[in-house]
């Protein structure tokens, strides 16, 4: 094979070496990153560094392919189609995050408010029918009320004593008690009281209520005895 010699005056010469050493210092460029690829696509770079991204790409053909398919994906969320598909976008992200977010938790109840919420609706189902005209004439008195919640936590008992008075006991579980908590006790419109619950012992608050015999007799026939939560 004749081997055929070129000759090349000084500037051609530097032109190659040039070629020779752009060839070279692209193929030994690392690829470009996820986040080069993204500013890149996005026109984010500037002037020296996109420079320099495009000589990259223009040897390597992997990176190329990749610019080429991250900008054909960009230009659908651009113009006036690219701005609606975003709105539709942001849309329904917004309402996937409102059905995926808890609602926020309610405080939960302190001991006391609890306790307080129990102890009205266990008194609340509760009535005595103080028959205060048969016991005021001499006859049979009421039979007495000894009741206690379903969980033993509270216990309401109610009973005429030998002078006709009626006595009405109400006890609670309280370990620890932050407020007081006040009962009300009515018999129709014409009687009324009010008793704070009280340390008993280490583990209970309770009150004792009289209706003397000198109130009761004066209440209407069929008057009921109600309790309740202040």
């Amino acid at each position: 094979m004749k081997t055929q010699k070129i000759t090349m005056n000084e500037q051609q010469l530097e032109q190659v070496a040039e070629s020779l050493r752009a060839t070279l210092s692209n193929s030994l460029t690392p690829c470009l990153t996820d986040e080069e690829f993204v500013e890149y696509t996005m026109a984010l770079l500037s002037h020296d560094d996109t420079r320099r991204i495009r000589d990259h790409l223009a040897s390597c053909e992997e990176c190329a392919e990749e610019a080429n398919r991250l900008v054909e994906g960009a230009s659908a969320w651009q113009g006036k189609q690219g701005e609606q598909r975003l709105t539709a976008l942001r849309q329904k992200i917004e309402s996937q995050w409102t059905l995926a977010t808890p609602p926020a938790l309610e405080e939960p109840q302190s001991f006391i408010a609890k306790m307080r919420e129990e102890l009205r609706r266990f008194l609340e189902s509760v009535s005595y029918d103080l028959g205060f005209a048969t016991s005021a004439h001499g006859g049979a008195p009421p039979q007495p009320l000894d009741r206690a919640s379903a969980n033993e936590s509270f216990s309401l008992f109610i009973k005429e004593d030998k002078e006709r008075n009626v006595v009405i006991r109400i006890a609670a579980l309280a370990p620890e008690l932050e407020e007081p908590i006040t009962i009300r006790l009515s018999a129709g419109e014409a009687w009324r009281k009010e008793a704070v619950l009280a340390r008993i012992d280490d583990d209970q608050i309770g009150a004792e209520v009289m209706i003397p015999f000198a109130e009761r007799k004066n209440l209407p026939e069929g008057t009921k005895l109600f309790a309740t939560v202040v």
